[in-house]
């Protein structure tokens, strides 16, 4: 993520030799994730909406083909300083926070399980 073009720009850059360079961002991009399947690349279009996007693709040597940034979700919270989501491993999904009226039914709870196998050692003999 870079703003040397004035706004802020996600690049890919080939690693390790820095050779080539790609912008992968359509104007305002940033807080780019990598999906684990090797697939996708995912950013955050910071325009007046904040979008969730996903640019699929390809390599060959140290060449590197993105295709058109696709708008994977529209209701993404945005906080400005950190990414608000991560792809899970199969690049299908993505855990992001969301603004609580986008919710379904209402849901505003958030439950966290701790000790997780320090309670299960607990309950089974």
């Amino acid at each position: 993520m870079s703003n040397e073009s004035g706004e802020y720009e996600v690049y890919v850059r080939s690693f390790p030799h820095g050779t080539g360079k790609w912008r992968i961002s359509s104007g305002h991009g940033g807080y780019p994730s990598w999906s684990r399947n090797g697939r996708e690349l995912f950013l955050i279009s910071l325009g007046s909406t904040p979008r969730l996007m996903a640019v699929s693709y390809s390599t060959a040597g140290e060449a590197f083909a993105p295709e058109p940034p696709r708008v994977f979700s529209r209701k993404i919270i945005h906080f400005g300083t950190t990414r608000g989501y991560d792809p899970t491993p199969d690049g299908k999904q993505v855990i992001a926070l969301t603004a609580a009226e986008d919710m379904p039914g209402g849901n505003e709870r958030i439950e966290f399980l701790l000790n997780f196998f320090g309670d299960l050692h607990r309950r089974l003999p």
